[in-house]
């Protein structure tokens, strides 16, 4: 069975001026480069950067669906649509909160406020401070667990790499 490794940027790689890859695997809602979409989803879009090729998945959250975040996606487009199309986008939207969850903190000092200034507005609803009672979209806990996802894909539909 043949496996799509996430796509990793070559070590030694310089980082791209416009989206900050392979450095960056997040941007958080405020000022973020703005991408060309390459795919929509259900409230999640795949986004390219012109000038490193590197994906990224874009989706908006409460209040208002008015704060945005970038995630980097390891895969190609073809793994994002058969990912979305699993179940209308809700396992690549739990996975785009688990990156948050994971990845917020190591967002510069700035973009930090604007997330810390989000996490208030949203009174608690948002993938950081998730309460027990809400329930995530799908089992996902951890952005790690999509490759296990990705690999079964791959094993139903040979091709997609």
């Amino acid at each position: 069975m043949p496996y799509c490794d996430p796509i990793e940027p070559k070590k030694g790689t310089r980082m791209c001026d416009a989206c900050g890859r392979p450095d960056r695997t997040l941007w958080g809602c405020g000022k973020f480069p703005k991408l060309p979409d390459v795919d929509k989803g259900n409230y999640i879009t795949l986004q390219r950067c012109e000038n490193c090729e590197a994906l990224w998945c874009l989706s908006p959250y409460e209040p208002y669906l008015s704060f945005e975040f970038l995630a980097a996606w390891p895969h190609n487009q073809q793994i994002w649509r058969a990912v979305h199309n699993l179940d209308d986008g809700s396992t690549l939207l739990s996975w785009h909160e688990a990156m948050i969850r994971e990845h917020w903190i190591e967002l510069p000092d700035d973009e930090r406020k604007h997330v810390e200034y989000w996490r208030k507005r949203s009174y608690g609803h948002n993938p950081i401070d998730r309460s027990p009672s809400m329930k995530p979209l799908t089992p996902l806990e951890n952005s790690s667990e999509l490759e296990i996802i990705v690999k079964e894909i791959l094993h139903r539909q040979p091709g997609t790499s």
